[in-house]
């Protein structure tokens, strides 16, 4: 599998075919069922053997249609508590596209949309119409990228349940399954990460972070990850998750 992951790549590198990682998936599920139908038409020639070869090619275009499944990913929870984090792992585990409500803002105030003072919660470049704009630039890139099978997983807090309702909207506009994940530690802890963090996309503060609060308890769809544990732990649990929701 390694060697025939090289080569596909190889040849898609210098064929210049930047498609996206379901199509891969789906052709070779549909190669696999080619060889499983051989394999059938065998068997009725007499060579019993090949029952076990058509069982194999079946299980590889089961597990390759598996990966070919479209996800949207919510990663959520309050500033601090590593959302950011669990989405990159993710990502690089399910080649998806991360959109990030912090990146998207920056963006956007760059490009003179939204504007206001940082550091207030409800208000300047955080009041509620500001919020809506950016919700709204994120949701669109995230149809546009899943219209073109690929995978997307949304990083933001994503408190705001009218905001949640819009992507399980999306997610069975695109025909998308849809996986929700509510990252949570203490409030000092996550203050404290805010606190002792370099510089980065967020405009959070401590007190922003304690303000905030555990969305945990006001969303029930989510599946919560406990992001006290070591990086590797939680994005395991949550690749699990993801693999399960298919």
């Amino acid at each position: 599998p390694d060697l025939a992951d090289f080569f596909l790549d190889e040849y898609c590198l210098h064929a210049g075919d930047a498609s996206a990682p379901s199509l891969r998936h789906v052709c070779i599920a549909y190669r696999a069922v080619v060889r499983a139908k051989v394999d059938c038409i065998r068997v009725g020639q007499g060579h019993a053997e090949a029952k076990a070869d058509a069982d194999r090619h079946l299980a590889i275009a089961l597990a390759h249609l598996k990966s070919a499944s479209v996800q949207l990913i919510i990663v959520g929870g309050g500033p601090g508590t590593g959302k950011t984090t669990v989405a990159k792992e993710l990502a690089e585990h399910f080649a998806a596209q991360v959109i990030s409500t912090d990146e998207v803002r920056r963006e956007l105030v760059h490009a003179g949309v939204v504007h206001g003072r940082v550091g207030d919660l409800n208000a300047g470049l955080y009041a509620p119409e500001n919020v809506s704009m950016v919700y709204d630039e994120v949701l669109r890139r995230a149809h546009s990228w899943l219209g073109a099978g690929h995978t997307v997983i949304l990083d933001g807090t994503w408190r705001d349940v009218d905001q949640r309702r819009r992507v399980h909207t999306l997610a069975a506009n695109t025909n998308s399954s849809i996986v929700e994940f509510c990252c949570t530690v203490p409030l000092s802890e996550a203050a404290h990460r805010v606190a002792s963090r370099g510089p980065t996309a967020s405009d959070a503060t401590p007190s922003i972070a304690t303000e905030l609060g555990d969305p945990a308890t006001e969303w029930p769809t989510a599946h919560v990850l406990d992001t006290s544990r070591p990086p590797a732990e939680t994005a395991a649990e949550a690749q699990r998750v993801c693999v399960a929701a298919v």
